[in-house]
């Protein structure tokens, strides 16, 4: 009878959890409201009640009792997890009770939980990592012997492996300790386990030991090596690079690529370029004079860090000839485009006088370049520098030059837009080599870039594009087949797509958006929608509009109803209808706020700016004593930031005649240079003039506006592609857009 009345207190136990109601609790923490859990004794209730949320809820629970510092409450839940709920859950509860048993110096059942994490299975990831762990807690316990075995002697091992092994070959006296070491400084980028390292053999096991394989200036150098790495991972550069100096002008062999790519970038943070080129310059002669044997890949790494160096400090003539022999001698394509790049900068933007005599270098060497998206900003900087001098000979050399190729169409795009536009506006006269006339060369982009802001653009001058832009597909059609149906299951995902799903649903909002943007591959377009929804709940609306954003760059045929107001949504609606734009369109003011801060109220700039429509306080300041504010300035508050952006932007809208995209390159780049470039770009068409500006950011802050402007028109206002986009550019548009929206 006892037996019985337990089961049965047991039972209505789990159906209300903690005493607790269900639904409350997974409201709460599908919000991210962990807190609600804080007062729920783990340890004094059974482990089984948190099934009552979900069969792989008590993985979730753990993972925020962990982050809540409650290790016994989290152990209880993943060792339920590891008996019951479905594999994929049960496979990482093991893992994540292992980490956490190690985290707690628990090595015995550290390893015994990652013998069945291993025993387990799972994708090829958690098997990697349980047997990580397991080495891991083997090694604690100084199971020295079968660490080594599970190593092995001769493998070629990286990071945490290669420390372990280092270790336990020195416990037992084994050779190859102090070469493991060397390999972990040569090769492994700064981190912890250098800092590990380098303890070991200063204060450690290690501090006295006198060398194994190595000779023993080479570990004397291989001490100073660990140092270096072990405060460059921990931020002290200067310390670094003084520790590495020493190491290498003592034994300039032990030099590496990576070693001499970190060197370049910490002189470089420090501004010491002078003094990193110097170094470099007599490490290089020093492995000269030592006779060390030609190592390709490090004699490469020196040559390019000091071109990259000597660049900086200003000592163009050096960094030239070292990127030629460089350049002469690359063993890959991507170190080719590397050096090519460095030498275009040169050319292009820091020493011109120094460019070979002929036609552009930009153009000339476009059929060398491995992968053209490299060189995508260099040839940005170059089409505005053309744009604005009306040089468009050279567009047209660019433009062939890519033509040739076959395999830029991005950059192809760009430089057919701008030459066809220069030929309608009678700026100039289009050769036959260009490709045909205008028309055809639209015709051209509008496949090139389809979807894109050219391949958009073209459509509409050639007068294609008049329906709302990016229509979603009508429900039944989208939905036609089984195929699709199945794709919006959630029960039709693999494991980790219901990992992932899990993190959102619990709340677990950081874990779940890094694993999305680490995933090794493409999660369900449904994962991704349901995170968006996740975290526009949350309030978390600048991290929904990303994720919405993903779902909308996947085909059209998987989107759904909802998605695009979800990646351009109308929060603030109230406050935008009150405010005063100026006769500008409602569309546009949203367009800004999403670009610049995807209505995030609380975001602040590197450069300082705050709030939703992104507001320089100074700027802020002088807006609020025209408009006669007297309340204090409180740039985080919607209401307040709404105001006086729009003030701001209508101001500038009403100074620049009504022009949208010369109002927002204002409002991005300050009055007083627009005025300079109206001057500059007299008698240019507003989309070249666009494109000349020399602010890459600006340049693209206009284009990005105008297609959420256009999104944002198309959703809300109904209003076709062409006349949204004429409110920026001079589209032949049957009729205009309405000012301000149907309100």
């Amino acid at each position: 009878m006892a037996a019985a009345t337990l089961t049965l207190a047991a039972s209505c136990a789990v159906d209300r959890p903690w005493d607790q109601p269900v639904d409350h609790l997974l409201e709460e923490l599908a919000r991210g409201n962990h807190a609600v859990l804080s007062q729920i004794d783990f340890v004094a209730y059974p482990p089984s009640h948190a099934l009552a949320l979900g069969q792989e809820a008590p993985l979730y629970l753990a993972k925020i009792l962990l982050e809540q510092g409650r290790a016994e409450g989290a152990r209880r839940l993943l060792e339920v997890q590891t008996r019951r709920g479905p594999n994929w859950a049960r496979a990482r509860a093991a893992v994540l009770l292992a980490r956490l048993s190690l985290d707690l110096g628990q090595y015995r059942q550290a390893a015994a939980a990652a013998r069945r994490a291993v025993a387990r299975g799972g994708s090829d990831d958690l098997v990697a990592a349980s047997e990580l762990l397991l080495t891991s807690a083997l090694y604690r316990q100084r199971e020295d012997e079968e660490v080594l075995d599970r190593l092995g002697e001769d493998g070629e091992l990286a990071g945490e492996e290669l420390l372990m092994r280092a270790v336990a070959r020195h416990r037992t006296g084994r050779r190859g300790w102090d070469a493991d070491l060397l390999r972990l400084a040569q090769q492994g980028r700064a981190s912890q386990l250098h800092e590990r390292a380098w303890a070991y053999l200063t204060t450690g096991p290690g501090r006295n030991a006198p060398a194994a394989t190595l000779q023993q200036a080479d570990l004397d150098a291989l001490r100073q090596l660990m140092e270096g790495k072990s405060h460059l991972a921990g931020g002290n550069r200067r310390d670094a690079v003084t520790a590495f100096e020493g190491a290498l002008a003592a034994r300039p062999r032990l030099t590496s690529a990576l070693l001499t790519q970190e060197m370049g970038a910490a002189y470089r943070w420090l501004d010491e370029p002078d003094r990193g080129a110097r170094s470099l310059r007599q490490l290089a002669e020093r492995r000269a004079e030592a006779g060390v044997a030609a190592a390709p890949s490090v004699d490469a790494a020196i040559g390019e860090q000091l071109a990259r160096l000597a660049r900086d400090a200003g000592d163009y003539p050096e960094a030239v000839s070292t990127l030629l022999r460089l350049q002469r001698g690359a063993d890959s394509a991507t170190a080719r485009d590397r050096y090519t790049w460095l030498l275009l900068d040169i050319y292009l933007n820091r020493a011109p006088s120094l460019r070979p005599p002929g036609p552009s270098p930009l153009a000339t060497s476009a059929a060398s370049w491995a992968d053209p998206g490299y060189f995508a900003d260099l040839y940005a900087q170059q089409i505005a520098r053309s744009v604005a001098a009306r040089d468009w000979p050279e567009i047209g050399a660019l433009r062939a030059a890519l033509e040739a190729r076959g395999d830029a169409p991005a950059l192809l795009a760009r430089a057919s837009y701008v030459l066809a536009r220069s030929s309608q506006a009678g700026l100039t006269q289009l050769a036959p080599a260009a490709g045909g006339g205008a028309t055809e060369l639209l015709s051209d982009v509008a496949v090139l870039d389809a979807g894109g802001y050219y391949g958009r653009l073209a459509a509409l001058w050639l007068r294609r594009g008049g329906a709302p832009a990016a229509a979603s597909p009508p429900a039944a059609a989208a939905m036609s087949t089984a195929s699709a149906a199945a794709a919006e299951d959630v029960g039709s995902g693999n494991d980790v797509d219901r990992f992932v799903a899990g993190l959102f649903r619990f709340g677990l909002f950081q874990e779940g958006m890094a694993t999305v943007a680490g995933a090794p591959s493409p999660l369900s377009t449904w994962v991704l929608r349901e995170a968006s929804i996740a975290l526009a709940a949350a309030g978390l609306l600048r991290e929904s509009i990303g994720m919405a954003s993903r779902v909308l760059a996947r085909p059209l045929v998987e989107h759904r109803a909802g998605d695009r107001e979800r990646g351009y949504p109308l929060h603030y609606r109230a406050q935008v209808e009150q405010l005063e734009l100026g006769g500008m369109h409602d569309a546009v003011f949203y367009g800004l706020v999403r670009e610049e801060s995807r209505f995030d109220a609380e975001i602040v700039s590197s450069a300082g700016a705050v709030g939703l429509t992104q507001l320089m306080p100074a700027t802020a300041a002088d807006e609020a004593r025209r408009m006669r504010l007297t309340d204090p300035l409180e740039l985080t508050d919607p209401g307040q930031n709404l105001t006086i952006g729009a003030a701001h932007l209508a101001r500038l809208y009403g100074r620049l005649d009504g022009s949208v995209p010369r109002s927002l390159m204002a409002y991005n780049a300050g009055l007083s240079r627009v005025r300079g470039w109206d001057r500059a770009y007299q008698g240019l068409p507003l989309d070249l003039y666009v494109e000349a500006l020399p602010f890459a950011e600006t340049r693209g802050y206009v284009r990005k506006i105008l297609r959420s402007t256009v999104q944002y028109a198309a959703i809300y206002w109904d209003v076709p592609e062409r006349q949204a986009a004429a409110l920026f550019y001079d589209f032949p548009a049957s009729e205009p857009a309405a000012p301000g929206g149907e309100r």
